[in-house]
Parts: structure tokens; sequence; C-alpha cells
């Protein structure tokens, strides 16, 4: 028994199919439909022709080839690929020949999409006959004349009818069925391809993709089992790009979006559902350069065959800007046309500020180096001048009027020496680890609390502190870690004082330790927080750089945030800043646990 699925396993092996494809693309006007009339009767084919004068289906008329014999029809067969429909009798030169033909034509040369319409002289069926009186002790032998219905399944047979009953209306109504069907084979044999090619471009990388498409490719007779595997294959595609860590939105030719996974839509502000058919630059909306010049991103397809990588800004629906890194791949189809294209985006924001951050510690380090030169060369002449200045005083002793300027060259001088030692103690690059120890940061901040109470008390400044007492210990330099914090407090205290002049219930500084998880992993982060002037947007990306100060002249050196964000760089830690002018100033100091891996 014939294969059931012979018919959709062959036609696209068939050259008759590729033929019938590409006379489709190339043709200007329509060319007629081709149908062979195999006849030994030349009447035959003079009622045929007269039958289907005029005929046309679908913008086309008819061309009839006519065969007179078998080994003919045959040889016609070899040079007529695009045959849509043979019409034949079943006695031709001898009583069996038209099935021999059919036989011929779908198991010899294998042509799957040529309709068969078989007219027969016989009855396809024999006429009842009475029962007989006695059993017949062998079966009627069926004649060979008669086509079987299994063959007529078996050979696809599109038409079977008798000559008598062929009227010009059943013949054009035969024809038309039979154009129809043969079209529509070519037609879904090209759905079927066109799918197996968009399915191998997105998941010609992976093994269980291309297990589908296999399975695909074997089931392209059965639209159910078809769709129920590109159901799948499809699902599949969703998880892996729901999985994936960067924008992924992949467009056709005309710029419209086919698909989108989630992370896009979370840096693009639009839904998966609401994209999807939409112009990639209504949804993926760049700007660059100091004006945000509109950036659109077909014009960065360049040819169509290469990749192409750039950065811009995102702006999202919100109106929120992201730097963003991104590529366009295009889509190339198995004959080497563009069918798409890939846009693949990354969020970049993380990785500036690390840039920033990186930046900045090369400066702090190259300008370390640089005052760590210059406070040695100015130390001893400081000690000179001091010495000097106290030999001085005492020589002229306490009645003399040059006295006090000699108090005020050692006053000034030891200004001085405190401000080379705070350049010194930024400069230094020494490694300390086998200085440090575990220790809990609740034990720290009581300590610095305790030194700066009396202090701070002093300008009306209340503390409000939440340290936990199960924190993880920090592997430390604890006089470091002090340092720090007393620097962060004192800045407090300044400019609460700077906004409120005496007594107000506002003078608080909060000092809060917590737990928090950055980069994967786990981090104790101590903030020391007030609500007071805070910091102008413009000025504060300078504020760790070495001696700049918005204190005034003489009230500040400018060190003190760069030696503190040294400390913390040192153990491995950072210190980071949030403001917002007029409102509030957080100062974060973030330190890895002492059990941390690294």
């Amino acid at each position: 028994m014939r294969d059931p699925h012979h018919i959709e396993k062959k036609v696209s092996n068939f050259p008759g199919f590729v033929a019938a494809r590409e006379r489709a693309k190339t043709r200007v006007t329509p060319a007629p439909w081709k149908i062979l009339v195999i006849d030994t009767a030349e009447t035959v084919h003079d009622l045929t022709a007269k039958g289907l004068n005029d005929f046309v289906f679908d913008g086309q008329g008819i061309a009839l080839v006519r065969a007179a014999s078998v080994s003919e029809a045959k040889e016609i067969l070899e040079t007529n690929l695009d045959v849509a429909i043979i019409l034949l009798g079943i006695a031709l030169e001898t009583e069996s020949d038209g099935i021999a033909f059919v036989r011929y034509v779908r198991d010899i040369i294998e042509n799957p999409i040529v309709r068969l319409i078989i007219l027969s002289d016989k009855p396809a069926r024999k006429p009842a006959r009475k029962p007989a009186r006695k059993p017949a002790r062998k079966p009627a032998r069926k004649s060979a004349l008669v086509p079987k219905t299994r063959f007529i399944l078996d050979y696809d047979i599109h038409y079977h009818g008798e000559i008598s009953d062929l009227t010009s209306d059943r013949l054009k109504t035969a024809v038309v069925s039979g154009i129809r069907a043969y079209r529509d084979l070519i037609a879904l044999e090209k759905y079927s391809e066109d799918l197996q090619c968009i399915n191998a471009k997105y998941l010609q990388a992976q093994d269980r993709l291309q297990a589908s498409n296999t399975r695909l490719e074997q089931q392209l007779g059965e639209l159910e089992n078809t769709q129920r595997a590109l159901t799948e294959s499809r699902n599949w595609l969703a998880t892996m790009l729901n999985s994936v860590g960067d924008g992924v939105i992949a467009t056709d030719m005309g710029g419209q979006i086919m698909l989108m996974n989630p992370v896009a839509g979370q840096l693009t502000g639009w839904s998966v559902e609401d994209a999807v058919n939409q112009p990639i630059d209504t949804v993926f909306r760049l700007v660059r350069g100091p004006k945000k010049k509109s950036l659109k991103a077909n014009a960065l397809a360049g040819d169509g065959k290469h990749r192409n990588v750039a950065s811009a800004v995102l702006v999202a629906t919100n109106s929120r800007e992201r730097p963003v890194l991104f590529s366009r791949s295009p889509i190339i189809g198995e004959s080497g046309e563009t069918q798409g294209h890939i846009l693949v985006f990354r969020d970049m924001t993380e990785h500036k500020k690390m840039e920033t951050r990186l930046a900045r510690q090369q400066k702090l380090e190259s300008l370390g180096t640089l005052t760590s030169g210059i406070a040695h060369e100015i130390k001893n002449p400081l000690t000179a001048i001091m010495n000097s200045a106290d030999l001085i005083g005492r020589k002229l002793g306490e009645n003399s009027e040059l006295t006090p300027l000699s108090a005020t060259i050692i006053a000034e001088t030891k200004r001085v020496t405190k401000i080379v030692t705070n350049m010194l103690a930024f400069a230094r690059q020494d490694v300390f680890e086998d200085n440090m120890a575990s220790a809990r940061m609740d034990e720290i901040i009581e300590t610095v609390l305790s030194l700066v109470q009396s202090v701070i008390a002093k300008d009306d400044i209340a503390f409000r502190v939440d340290v936990p007492g199960d924190l993880p210990d920090v592997k430390c330099r604890v006089q470091q870690i002090q340092q720090v914090m007393i620097n962060l407090i004192t800045n407090a205290r300044d400019a609460l004082n700077q906004r409120y002049a005496g007594s107000d219930e506002r003078k608080v500084i909060e000092i809060r330790c917590l737990v928090i998880i950055k980069r994967g992993r786990r981090w104790v982060r101590t903030t020391v927080e007030d609500h007071a002037t805070g910091i102008d947007p413009s000025i504060i990306g300078k504020i760790f750089d070495p001696f700049f100060t918005t204190k005034p002249s003489g009230e500040g050196t400018g060190l003190g945030l760069s030696v503190s964000h040294g400390i913390a760089v040192k153990h491995g830690g950072e210190l980071l800043v949030e403001s917002e002018l007029g409102k509030y100033t957080r100062f974060h100091t973030d330190l890895l646990p002492a059990d941390s891996s690294n």
C-alpha cells in the first residue's frame, strides 16, 4: 500500500513544482493552464477542445496538449513539467493502458501534483446481480477495466466518470476542480516552505529547535501537526528570549516589530503585546549628542548583510533616558535575501557608573602620587619654620610687640602641617590588608558617637541611630572606618548649621546600617543622612576630588571626602552619595562582610 504522505513528501523534490513556482515569479502575463489529453481517437481531442473553448480560470486560459499514445504522452511529460491536468481513458491502446499510465505518473516519474481525470466507457461499478439459487464456488472476478476504489485513493485520481456522462459543463467542473487542487498544492507547499525558512533562521542555533524543524518538515502534509510543532517552537523561543538578560526585538523588512522579549519591554516601557506590529522607531526611541538629536533605528541597517553596533540614549514611554549599547543584525534567508532584522540592546547605566567610578579612582591615584611628593617636600620646611618661630618668640620675650606675630606664625604653621598630614593620608598607597581585622559596625558607630557627641550637642543636633546588633562583621582597619564616619558626621553637622542657625527639631543626623545585595553579593551598608541644604547636581560629580570644597576659605581643606573615598576603596568597598538640592544628602559606605570569599 502506498504511503499516505506520498504527495506531501514528493512535492518539494519534483522538478515540476520548481518550474511552476519559478514561472509564477517571473511571468508578466498569466501563462495558460496546461491540460494533457491522451486518447487514440481524434474525436475525443476535438470534443475536449470544443467543450473547453474560451475556458478561463483565475485569470488564466488553458493550453491543450494532445497525445495519441502512451509513449507520446510520456515524451510530452518529460519536457512539460508544469502540466496541471492529465485527461485520459482507461482503455487507450490496450484495455489497461490507462491504469499503467497512472502508475507511471505517480510511481515511476513521481509526479504528485498533476491532477488525473480518468474516463471510462464502462460503468464505475457493476450493476447488482440477482442472488443465485446456489452459491458460486468461486467469487466472480471483477473486470480489470473497472477502477477499484482503493486504486483511485492510492493514486490520487482526482475525477472518475463515464464518457457518456461527460457533458461540457461536467468537463469544465472537473477541470476547475483539478486546476484549483493543482494551484492549492503549489500554494500550500510555498506556504510550508516559508514557515521552514522563518523557523530555521530564528532557531538554527538551538538543538531542540533543530529537532522541532525536523519534525516540522516530516509533518508538512498534516496541517494540524505542523501547527502544533510550530507552536511548540514558538513557546520554546519565547522561553529562551525571556531568559536573555538583554533586550531583543525582531522586525520584518518593513521595520514592523514581529516579537519582543520582556527585557525589551521593561527598558522601552512598552508591553510586549502592544509593541507587536508597531514600527521599530516608535518603540525603540533613540537620541544622541548634547542636543539629543533623534536617531532612526532603521538608519543602522547598513547594506542589510552586516552587523552594526552603536551606542545611544534610549527614551522610554515615561521619558526616562538610559544609555544603551545595541547591535542590529540582518535575518538572511536560505537564498541570501534579507527577511528582517534582529535588534539586541543592553542597559549601560551601571556600566557607565562603573566607568565614572574607575575614572575617579584613577584620577585620585595619580593625584595621590603627586600630592605625596609635594607633601613630603613641604613637611620639612614647615618643621623648620615652626621651630624658628618658637625660638624667635622666646628670644623676644612676652613683652615684645612682635611676640604675637611669632605665635601667629606657629599657629598657621600647625594648620598647614595638619593640611599636609591630611594630604599624606590621602596619598598613602601602602598595602595594609595584613593589619585588617573583623569588626562590628555597631561597636564602630558607638565609639564614633562617643567621640563626637559633646561637639554635636553644642549645636543642638540630635542623632537618630538604627544599627542592628546582628549585622555581619566587616574586615577593616577600625581607626580608618571611624575616620570616615567622623568626617561624614562633621559634614552633616556643617550642612545643618548652614540651613538652621539656631535650635530646630529638623537638626537631626540619621545613621543606619543594614545588609544589601548588590551585583549578586552581600554588602554591609552604613548610611549617614541629613535633611539640610543638599548638594547642587552641577557639582555632585566633583565632591570626591581632592581639594574641592564648598566651605568658606579657611574652614575646609577639600580633602575630607577624598580621604574617606580612598579609605573605602582600599577596603574593597565604595563610598556613594545621593542628594537632592534643598532636601537631603545621604552618604552610603558599603563594605564587604568579613566572611566574603573575595
